[in-house]
């Protein structure tokens, strides 16, 4: 069980699971379902099994923070990624009632109602459709240079998309604009396209390297106006690769004038715990997009807590993580919760 956290080892060490708990579900679907090996072959059956694992581990996640929307959000990720690519929901929903049925056999725990609840509620999912959205609509403001923008990067022409912006700077559009227009929902396209299966992984990190490299370039601009004294510390968690998003949010509150310091993707705990007492920021800004690290944002906002001269520190959450669960940052002790770029900026505004 590669992905599994202690939370449900010891539920499925009662199961009498000798090794993998991903594979063994898979093996009873494959014997269920004889047609499935025809079908996928070794190949496809390993991916299943990977699928599986994450699965668990989100399962495991969302019934550690008593948060059933993290596990149904995952869900129904899941299920546009494997019908973009071919590939059948039906032995994805096979497996979580196999799953369902083997924990309802266990002793009573609040662990295995939860997992339990968790897996039944799941099962909805799969008679809905469940359409990618779209980031990019015609009512949007900048919506047609936002779509120029994104078709230059898709495109793998650099040069035309920086001067696009370039172009529409000079022509009176804001920095602050740009980023929360063009940039932000651009970027959101771009991942979605991934998960349909539009775009490699390739492309959806040339469109982010692409879209961060312009944002350096614009930096003499955004750190040239007047300061209000006010310091953001950003980051986002160990493990979370994911940063444009609080990057984004750090940059848009440079401009309202707040003195920041992002340190990027991957941040340890520890070297964030020590930027904060050295710096004694009136915000901190803490990203996971990936709900498997929310742990460590856990961890992160105990070690603030638990200092006695930055205890009181505002601590504000962003990523997709919690928009799946938007009520997830008051049970690990966060101050606010902000969806958007937007709304980071309205609660720093409240806090000037």
């Amino acid at each position: 069980m590669i992905f599994v956290t202690p939370h449900l080892q010891h539920l499925y060490k009662q199961l009498g699971i000798k090794s993998d708990l991903a594979a063994e579900t898979v093996d009873l679907i494959w014997e269920k379902f004889p047609n499935m090996e025809n079908k996928y072959g070794p190949v496809g059956k390993k991916k299943c099994v990977d699928d599986l694992d994450y699965t668990l581990a989100f399962l495991d996640v969302a019934v550690e923070n008593s948060s059933y929307e993290l596990f149904s959000s995952y869900i129904n990720w899941l299920i546009v990624l494997l019908e973009s690519r071919g590939l059948s929901k039906q032995w994805l929903k096979e497996a979580l009632i196999v799953l369902s049925e083997n924990l309802s056999r266990l002793n009573p725990s609040k662990e295995k109602e939860l997992a339990v609840n968790f897996l039944t509620q799941s099962l909805s999912n799969f008679n809905e459709e469940l359409p990618a959205p779209a980031y990019i609509q015609p009512d949007q403001p900048y919506a047609e240079l936002t779509s120029r923008y994104l078709e230059f990067l898709l495109n793998a022409d650099r040069s035309s998309a920086w001067h696009l912006i370039e172009k529409q700077i000079k022509a009176g559009v804001t920095i602050k604009d740009i980023y929360l227009h063009v940039f932000q929902p651009a970027m959101y396209e771009v991942g979605k396209l991934w998960q349909i299966g539009q775009i490699t992984p390739a492309v959806e990190h040339y469109c982010t390297a692409a879209t961060q490299l312009f944002m350096s370039q614009l930096y003499p601009f955004i750190f040239s106006g007047p300061k209000t004294g006010k310091k953001f510390v950003a980051a986002c968690v160990s493990g979370e690769l994911h940063e444009l998003g609080i990057r984004l949010t750090a940059d848009l509150l440079e401009m309202e004038g707040w003195n920041t310091q992002y340190f990027g993707a991957n941040t340890p705990s520890i070297s964030l715990l020590d930027a904060i007492i050295k710096n004694r920021p009136e915000l901190v800004g803490i990203s996971c997009t990936i709900p498997l690290n929310v742990g460590k944002v856990k961890e992160i906002i105990q070690l603030v807590r638990n200092e006695r001269v930055v205890a009181n520190t505002k601590i504000i959450v962003g990523g997709n993580t919690f928009k799946m669960a938007p009520d997830l940052y008051q049970k690990i002790g966060a101050d606010y919760v902000a969806l958007s770029a937007e709304a980071a900026l309205i609660i720093a505004a409240s806090m000037v």
